[in-house]
C-alpha cells in the first residue's frame, strides 16, 4: 500500500515547491499538498485541512517561516514544521529550532527532506504521551543536531562519512567547489576512487589503521 503524506506547503515559487513534492514521491510516497503564501491563506488552510507536516521557505517577499512557524503555534495544532532553504545560516537554524521548527533542509540537500518527515512523523505519534523532562531532552538534542550539521554543511573542508568498506555515505558541500563532484554523485562510491593510483595503498593502509584503532589521528 503506497503512504500518503499530506503536506502544506508555505512556499512563493511554483518551481521550488514542485522540486520539493517530486521527492517525497520519489521515496514512493502519494504526496498531496496545498502551497501557500501568506499568513491568511495560511490560516484558511490549517482551518479548512488536516496536514501531516508545514514544509516552509526560509524568506518570501511577502511571508517568512518565522510567520508561519507563529501562524501554526496560535492554532496549537501538533504539526511537525521543517523550513527548506537556500541558504540559512548556523544561529539562524538554531534560533528556528528553539523557537520550535523541528528541522531545516537545504535546497541544494533535498535528499534529507524525506527521512526529516519520516522521523518527524514518528516523534509527533510519541509527543502526546512524552512527559516534560523528555520533551525538552528531545528539544536540546535538535538545536545540538541543527548546530552540528549547520557547521559541517558550510564548512569550507570535505567532511566525509564513510563506511568500513570504503564506500561514502556523506559529503558536505564543500566536495563540489574542491573536486568538482555534487555530493549526490560520489554516495555509494569508493573513496579510493578519488585516490591517485600512486597514493592508494598509502591511503588504504592509513584506513586500515583508522578502523582499528578509530581514537587515534592518522596521517594520510
Amino acid at each position: 500500500m503506497t503512504p500518503e503524506v499530506r503536506v502544506l506547503l508555505v512556499e512563493d515559487s511554483e518551481d521550488d515547491a514542485a522540486l520539493v513534492m517530486r521527492e517525497l514521491r520519489r521515496h514512493g510516497y502519494a504526496a498531496s499538498f496545498e502551497r501557500v503564501e501568506d499568513a491568511t491563506a495560511m490560516r484558511a488552510a490549517l482551518t479548512k485541512g488536516s496536514w501531516d507536516v508545514v514544509i516552509s521557505d526560509w524568506k518570501m517577499p511577502n511571508f517568512s517561516a518565522a510567520g508561519a512557524l507563529q501562524v501554526l503555534q496560535e492554532t496549537a495544532l501538533d504539526i511537525p514544521f521543517i523550513i527548506v532553504s537556500g541558504s540559512i545560516g548556523e544561529d539562524t537554524a538554531v534560533e528556528a529550532m528553539r523557537a520550535g521548527a523541528q528541522d531545516f533542509v537545504l535546497k541544494d540537500r533535498l535528499t534529507r527532506l524525506m527521512p526529516a518527515i519520516e522521523r518527524e512523523l514518528r516523534e509527533a505519534k510519541g509527543r502526546g504521551n512524552a512527559g516534560a523532562a523528555l520533551r525538552r531532552s528531545e528539544e536540546q538534542l535538535r538545536n545540538s543536531e541543527a548546530r552540528f550539521r549547520a557547521l559541517i554543511e558550510r564548512s569550507a573542508d570535505i567532511i566525509s562519512l564513510t563506511a568500513a568498506d570504503g564506500s561514502m555515505l556523506y559529503l558536505s558541500p564543500a566536495v563540489e567547489s574542491a573536486l568538482g563532484y555534487a555530493p549526490s554523485e560520489l554516495v555509494g562510491t569508493s573513496a579510493a576512487d578519488l585516490c591517485h593510483p600512486d597514493d592508494r595503498e598509502r591511503v588504504a593502509n592509513a584506513t586500515g589503521r583508522l578502523l582499528t584503532a578509530p581514537s587515534e589521528t592518522v596521517g594520510f
